[in-house]
């Protein structure tokens, strides 16, 4: 069809799709002011690498605490350029969401799909609450979901040697994406029925993942990140992944239905069936792998559901449309917008994640810069959620969950789950008290009166004290 060939005149359309999708995602971090807690566990590595106290969360100290070196690495290189690395890593995951948009109408338009599909993909992307929300905070995972979406492209296009690299990426990006690059492993190999083009990825491969995995060999003594490890045991405190997905699924409702359309039709065809071979791999591998909850991985599957309701609502428009007579262009539209409503809850959810925001930075943000200012600063603080604390602090951190503390988290699954606490018996404590699934990893009250801890601070969430404080205990005197 002429109106589906990539012409001179619509080659703006993945441009004008990158520049509103970061646009939107721009205004929408400068309204909500989201900045992820983790995404700080990752900027103290990048910045003592940076500052020559080696890849390590607490000086000296070689647990490799963050799942995605790669991202590290490279915002190491901007704080090695004298770049404050914070909003640095804001607005490149904002440039990443608008490549997002802009290579999902690209992928659209290799398939054959028309003007209103390759704009209803961008507007999709663009409007997302899930993934608007992770553009701006900090973390790898929008760079991840724009890695993805150009894997797919590449994919589709047959351009495999720079898939390996581009492969290579991402599973340095983000271990999980291993799920799918195997399920493009099994799709290509079962396409070709031969392994040549499995051989013409491997080489790009293993250029990008060997030197990482033999240097953290070396470096951590293993290149699997601790922190993976950690997270699978707090599935309880999370939730489970399926249970995440299902409740971001549920909020976005109306594009389900030409989801699952574009979940059938382009599963039903070799070329096109990687989206749907994808987010099945996610899916049963995050499950059946006992990953927890955490917002940051739905947004990969989320992507895919949004790409496959556009490529369902193109296919249904292509093939009915038409023979709707004089009513076809009024179906058309109607078929095309009928997604977006998905998205009507943008407002409403970018209201709650301002305010969520808003009680981290009056808790964790609050204890972390009055440790700073009040604690010596060769003190150790046992914390329940290090981001903020250990980041704006200095300090150095006892980590409670064991992310970046590989003895804690083998002792918590163990069933010793107070083992920081009692075992490094840290100057400071800080965490919620009474509240949430704190009092699980420490150990009982009469262990701190017993030791001499006692209240110096607390951040109550809401004036009134409707709900407890988080709270720093001392065991020193700290000076006035």
């Amino acid at each position: 069809m002429e109106a589906d060939c990539p012409t001179r005149e619509r080659r703006w359309i993945p441009v004008a799709a990158f520049l509103f999708a970061a646009s939107l995602g721009a205004a929408f971090f400068l309204h909500v002011r989201f900045f992820n807690d983790d995404s700080l566990i990752t900027i103290r590595y990048a910045e003592n690498l940076a500052g020559g106290r080696g890849l390590s969360y607490n000086a000296g100290e070689r647990v490799l605490g963050t799942t995605t070196p790669l991202w590290a690495l490279f915002l190491a290189g901007v704080s090695a350029l004298g770049i404050p690395v914070v909003p640095a890593a804001t607005w490149v995951g904002v440039a990443a969401f608008g490549w997002t948009a802009a290579v999902s109408v690209l992928l659209l338009r290799r398939r054959g799909v028309g003007l209103g599909g390759q704009l209803l993909v961008a507007l999709l992307v663009a409007t997302s609450p899930t993934l608007l929300t992770w553009a701006g905070a900090g973390m790898e995972t929008s760079l991840y979901v724009a890695l993805l979406a150009t894997f797919l492209w590449l994919f589709e296009s047959g351009r495999f040697v720079a898939l390996g690299f581009l492969g290579g990426a991402m599973v340095l990006t983000r271990p999980d994406s291993g799920l799918v690059l195997a399920a493009a492993a099994v799709l290509e190999t079962a396409r070709a029925r031969s392994l040549r083009t499995f051989l013409k990825v491997v080489p790009g491969f293993a250029a990008v993942v060997a030197p990482w995995a033999v240097g953290a060999s070396l470096y951590f003594g293993t290149a699997l990140p601790n922190s993976g490890f950690a997270k699978r045991l707090q599935v309880e405190d999370w939730g489970t992944f399926v249970a995440a997905l299902g409740q971001a699924l549920w909020a976005v409702g109306p594009l389900l239905p030409v989801a699952f359309v574009g979940f059938i039709g382009s599963g039903l065809k070799p070329k096109t069936a990687l989206p749907t071979l994808a987010l099945l791999a996610i899916v049963s591998g995050m499950h059946f792998g006992g990953l927890p909850g955490c917002g940051w991985y739905v947004a990969a599957p989320m992507y895919l559901v949004v790409l496959l309701a556009a490529d369902g609502a193109s296919s249904v428009v292509a093939r009915f449309a038409p023979a709707a007579g004089g009513l076809g262009v009024a179906v058309s539209a109607a078929m095309l917008v009928s997604p977006v409503i998905g998205h009507v809850r943008l407002a409403r959810e970018a209201h709650d994640l301002k305010i969520s925001q808003s009680q981290v930075d009056r808790c964790h943000g609050r204890v972390g810069t009055w440790l700073r200012e009040h604690a010596p600063s060769d003190v150790s603080v046992g914390v329940d959620n290090i981001g903020y604390i250990g980041y704006r602090s200095g300090l150095r951190v006892v980590d409670m969950l064991g992310l970046v503390q590989s003895e804690t988290s083998a002792a918590i699954a163990a069933g010793e789950r107070d083992y920081a606490l009692r075992h490094h018996r840290p100057e400071l404590v800080a965490m919620w008290v009474g509240r949430g699934s704190t009092w699980k990893y420490v150990p009982d009250a009469q262990w701190f009166a017993d030791n001499g801890y006692k209240v110096v601070f607390e951040a109550p969430l809401y004036d009134d004290k409707r709900m407890p404080a988080y709270t720093v205990f001392s065991r020193i005197e700290l000076p006035r």
